[in-house]
Formats: structure tokens, C-alpha cells, sequence
């Protein structure tokens, strides 16, 4: 994997640059050898300038993912992180955006889980924990090559499959046909609200020769997969909503994930290696065979598993701000913001009694 690193303190491009050492499948383009901090000329306009600057720096220099920080003003060349967000959608590469000011409180990820439902459209948010100096060797990178590894896949079943696409209803069906899922359809139909966000027109500075069409539609229906449908527990469900959905704790999951009918339920589309995500409906599936209690299942032994509601058959629900499965006497009901179809997807009542203004931004 070759990425461009878009950060405009020399110190943390070092730090990239030595823990990448240790990876003989990573290659670094740092800003200086790309002349990010280039100015722009008088005539055109900084987007179209800086749109024809990023296409042929990623495709002379082949590209795979962009690491982006939020903050580059020490550029001073009039580009922000959101023009080089919307360049590279454009150009169909990958954005992986991060900052080195994040803070774990609960107002911090409040916001967070909000600009990810609205501004998801054009950049994956690296995880703050993944950014701090002493993590960049053990976890950043294999994360990046997840996310790589994902729109790559999603690249190549736009590639191959690309004249299919016209007949199958727009980004839902072409989502459901890559996934090889079409029950996915009206599953997806909760995500169609954001559409707009994801898939608006684009850039009428733009002549149609100048864009990759095929890059373009992969990248954009990555961020939608990662950002919304993965993000937002509804037909694919992680394991944390796995587990909520079958009314056990984490721990008590843990336990019994590598049951073997449970296995089947995995997802292993794109991004599935970013981690254990399962398809909803073969675990609603599950349970409908085995009478609507997990514990039922073949191996299993009921009395070594910690529910979340005493009632068998209830569900539960995930806290999108804490990450804690909670009941639903503990559910509040959701933000708008949230889409419809991340049925799994609750805030805890306490907090958002708490942070009601800010819930309802």
C-alpha cells in the first residue's frame, strides 16, 4: 500500500515515516515530495487547481489512500482539509482523516458521532487512540490497510461489474449487488436519508473526461458502507450489536461467537476485517430456529450466559455515545440524525437527558 500523508508538522511526518520502517508492505509520499505547500497560481480557481494537483500527484505516484490531518494551516497556501477532501473525492482516492486533538469526553463524541452521519461523505475518521505517537507502529497501519483492502474490493466490483449497475436502483441496489445480498435492498432503504450527502452531483468545474468514474462511485459508496451502514448498527451488525440483538452482554458473547452456526452469520464483505461483523438477518434466522433464545443453540450452555434484560426474547440496544449495551427500559428514543434503519442504535436515556440540546443539533 502507498499512501500520501497530507500534514503540515514536519515532526509528526517523521514519526509516520520511522514507524513505517517496520512495514515492507507500506510506502510513504510525504508533503515535501509532493509540494503540498505549493501556492496556486491567479486564473483558476483553488479547487480546480488543487483538483488537478492531488489527481496527477496520486496518479503519478500510484497512490492508494490519503492520510489527512484536519488542521494543515501552517500551508498558508489558501487549501484547507475540506478542499482536499472534496479534490480527492473527485478524483476518486480515499481519504483517512484524522486529528491530533481529540478528546474522549462524552460532548467530544457526541460531536464525532454527529459529523459522521452528516459529513461521512468524504473522509473515514481515523480512531484517536490510533494517532498518539506510541500507537502509529502497532495499530495505525493495519488499520489503514483494512480500509484500504476495503475500497479496493468495492473498486473492483464496480470495475468488473460496472454495466450491470444501471438497472439496479441506484446506490442501494448497486451497494446490495456488490455485497451479493439483495434482501439488502430494504435494509438499506432506513440509509437512503443521506443520500444527497453522499451522492450529490458533481463539480460542474469539472469536464466529465477529467474524472474516473469507476474510482469516483467506489470510493463514495465506501465512505457510505463504512461511515453510515457499518457505523450505524442495522443490517450489519458488529459484534457489539450482535450481541445486543441477542439480549447478552458482551462478555457472554465473547463466549459463544465461535459457535459454528453463528459463524455463518458473518459478514465478509468490504471492510469486514476492520472487525467481527454479522448479517442481522441469518442471526434473526438463527434465532427463529432455535426459538427465539440463543441459549437453545447446539454447544451452548445457557446457564454461563449473562443477559441484558431478564425477558429470553427481548433485544437490547447499543449506546452510540458510550458504546455500552443497554436495555431498553434504558433506550431513549433517537435523533433524527441517526438513520431510521439502525435499528440497534439507541443513546442511553441518561445521556441524552443530559446532553438533550446538543442531541438535537
Amino acid at each position: 500500500m502507498r499512501f500520501l500523508i497530507i500534514e503540515d508538522e514536519s515532526d509528526f511526518v517523521d514519526s509516520i515515516k520511522v514507524a513505517a520502517e517496520s512495514h515492507s508492505d507500506i510506502e510513504i509520499v510525504t508533503p515535501g515530495e509532493a509540494n503540498l505547500s505549493e501556492k496556486f497560481q491567479d486564473g483558476e480557481s483553488v479547487e480546480l487547481q488543487l483538483f488537478k494537483r492531488v489527481k496527477e500527484i496520486c496518479s503519478t505516484r500510484g497512490i492508494d489512500l490519503v492520510l489527512l490531518d484536519t488542521d494543515i494551516s501552517k500551508f498558508q497556501n489558501g487549501a484547507g482539509h475540506t478542499l482536499y477532501r472534496h479534490a480527492l473525492r473527485q478524483a476518486g482516492v480515499p481519504v483517512c482523516r484524522y486529528s491530533k486533538k481529540q478528546s474522549n469526553t462524552q460532548v467530544s463524541q457526541l460531536r464525532d458521532l454527529y459529523r459522521l452521519a452528516r459529513d461521512g461523505s468524504s473522509a473515514v475518521w481515523v480512531p484517536s487512540n490510533l494517532v498518539q505517537r506510541n500507537m502509529l507502529l502497532s495499530e495505525l497501519f493495519p488499520w489503514m490497510i483494512a480500509v484500504d483492502r476495503g475500497f479496493k474490493e468495492i473498486r473492483e466490483a464496480v470495475r468488473l461489474n460496472r454495466s450491470d449497475y444501471s438497472s439496479t436502483g441506484g446506490a442501494i441496489g448497486i451497494l446490495a449487488s456488490i455485497l451479493k445480498k439483495p434482501s439488502l435492498n430494504e435494509d438499506l432503504l432506513g440509509y437512503g436519508g443521506q443520500n444527497f450527502f453522499f451522492f450529490s452531483p458533481g463539480d460542474d468545474d469539472l469536464e466529465q473526461s477529467q474524472y474516473d468514474a469507476d474510482a469516483q462511485l467506489a470510493v463514495t459508496l465506501g465512505y457510505w458502507l463504512i461511515n453510515y451502514v457499518l457505523a450505524f448498527p442495522g443490517p450489519i451488525l458488529d459484534a457489539r450489536a450482535t450481541a445486543a440483538f441477542l439480549n447478552l452482554t458482551e462478555e457472554a458473547f465473547c463466549k459463544i461467537s465461535s459457535n459454528p452456526e453463528l459463524e455463518k452469520c458473518r459478514y465478509h464483505g468490504p471492510f469486514s476485517s476492520l472487525g467481527h461483523y454479522y448479517w442481522r438477518e441469518d442471526v434473526s434466522g438463527l434465532l427463529y430456529k432455535f426459538g427465539n433464545d440463543i441459549a437453545n443453540l447446539e454447544g451452548i450452555d445457557a446457564t454461563n450466559l449473562t443477559r441484558v434484560d431478564p425477558d429470553p426474547t427481548a433485544s437490547a440496544f447499543v449506546c452510540l455515545v458510550t458504546g455500552e449495551i443497554i436495555s431498553s427500559d434504558d433506550a431513549a428514543v433517537s435523533p433524527d440524525w441517526i438513520p431510521p434503519g439502525a435499528q440497534l442504535a439507541r443513546i442511553r436515556q441518561d445521556i441524552y437527558d443530559q446532553l438533550g440540546p446538543l442531541l438535537r443539533v
